[in-house]
């Protein structure tokens, strides 16, 4: 048997075996790494299950094995826990933490000897959506966002000036609109793990650009192109319009709005479900159960296909009266492509903030 003393001068006996390895005192609750006898016995290794390195010592028994000034006391393990994972929100940990960084969560049971008192505790995953929310409103997070931010922005008002080029500005402007789809995905997945920073851009090889835009592309036809074909033989069986063409404009003009309500649970399946057999049932379930911080994240998304699609052809008129110029054209159409790219950033990462709080709730 090893006897030693705590800091706080309590006389602690523990068996020769948890030399080494570390003990909580049952007096002040700090813990204290077991020292080696004069001459330590080599123990050989049993076959049970090892022990964990941190042990928890209590009151409630009085084994004979273990020996304190004035009352005899029990070493008891604490509970295995998987440490790379927090239980309580599911943020990935590194094993060399005692506490989740996310929600302060403690690994080890006595709480108060590891989490600082003013630490937030018993926070819902609500709430912590909602402060991760308000965090990640501003697309500047600090002095290299502004400088990612101004690049994007750059790159993003390209397509303006070739869209009154040749043919040859059209398939420019085309990728351009590709490499940005490609870039929003990178920015849910990105605050989705953790990180609240805007990802660098340009990408360095084509597979940080052709697989996201794979996912996104299938993604939105698959939450998108169902409705639009229903919308479509709704409107083909009424037959009130003469055209072909009138009926698929109807159709996409109704289809795609409601696909979007579906498209940030269909997207994060795609990216972070780690399979492309997504099955509606589920997506409509996770969405159920998810409803509040999920709307949140629709409302944002509308506001951003709103700026970035639709507003142009409705204000302008407004805006620019009845024979506007073509600088005042490409300005109005400046100004909206800006709105639109803060919000559809805004977006992105507020669905990766909704996955990072959520994700034990989707039913994948």
């Amino acid at each position: 048997m090893i006897k030693f003393r705590c800091n706080c001068e309590k006389k602690i006996g523990v068996p020769d075996e948890y030399a080494g390895k570390k003990v909580r005192c049952p007096a002040c609750g700090t813990t204290s790494i077991v020292p080696f006898a004069a001459e330590p016995k080599i123990i050989e290794p049993a076959p049970a299950k090892p022990r964990p390195d941190t042990y928890s010592l209590s009151n409630d028994d009085d084994r004979s094995s273990i020996w304190s000034d004035d009352l005899l006391e029990q070493t008891q393990p604490v509970a295995d826990i998987e440490k790379n994972t927090c239980p309580e929100c599911g943020f990935k940990v590194s094993a060399n933490r005692d506490t989740c960084p996310s929600c302060h969560y403690s690994f080890v049971p006595d709480v108060s000897t590891v989490v600082p008192v003013n630490a937030p505790r018993g926070v819902s995953p609500f709430k912590r959506f909602v402060a991760d929310t308000l965090k990640v409103l501003s697309p500047i997070g600090s002095v290299g966002d502004i400088l990612t931010l101004a690049i994007a922005t750059a790159i993003y008002l390209l397509p303006i000036l070739l869209r009154y080029s040749s043919i040859y500005g059209l398939y420019g402007s085309f990728i351009i609109q590709g490499y940005f789809c490609t870039y929003m995905f990178h920015i849910m997945l990105e605050t989705a793990n953790g990180e609240m920073r805007l990802p660098n851009l340009p990408f360095s090889e084509i597979e940080e650009i052709r697989e996201p835009f794979f996912r996104f592309f299938v993604s939105f036809v698959y939450a998108c192109l169902p409705i639009t074909l229903a919308l479509f033989g709704v409107f083909y069986w009424l037959n009130d319009m003469e055209e072909i063409s009138d009926i698929i404009d109807r159709a996409v003009e109704f289809g795609v709005p409601i696909g979007l309500f579906f498209w940030p649970m269909t997207a994060l399946t795609f990216a972070l479900g780690e399979t492309v057999l997504v099955r509606p049932d589920k997506v409509v379930l996770s969405i159920i159960r998810t409803i509040g911080p999920y709307l949140v994240c629709c409302i944002i998304l509308y506001l951003a296909y709103y700026l970035s699609f639709v507003a142009v052809g409705q204000l302008s008129g407004l805006l620019l009266g009845d024979e506007p110029s073509i600088e005042n054209i490409i300005a109005i159409n400046i100004l909206f492509s800006i709105a639109g790219l803060l919000s559809q950033i805004c977006a992105m990462r507020i669905i990766g903030v909704f996955y990072k709080h959520y994700k034990d709730h989707i039913d994948w």
